[in-house]
């Protein structure tokens, strides 16, 4: 199985998932976009009480907030490329 995260209209393999075996849930995720650009991005709301990860296309170095639950999702993986990142 591969987790992925589908934001900014695309797909994108999941590097990092940060389990909170507390809360039972997604503490934070780690992806690069197709510009190989990192972002880190935590499952809870934002200072104002909001998700930003959405308005933060390209904008890595604010803390990117999201419901990964609803974004982050599972597939079975069919095949291992030579040269597959993470």
């Amino acid at each position: 199985m591969r987790a992925f995260i589908k934001v900014w209209g695309n797909e994108y393999p999941v590097g990092i998932i940060v389990w909170d075996y507390t809360t039972h849930r997604i503490f934070n995720i780690t992806f690069r976009d197709e510009n190989d650009k990192a972002y880190t991005v935590f499952n809870e709301k934002d200072a104002n009480g909001e998700y930003n990860l959405e308005d933060n296309k390209g904008n890595a170095d604010v803390m990117l907030t999201a419901n990964l639950d609803e974004i982050v999702y599972l597939k079975e993986k069919t095949h291992r490329a030579v040269n597959d990142e993470f």
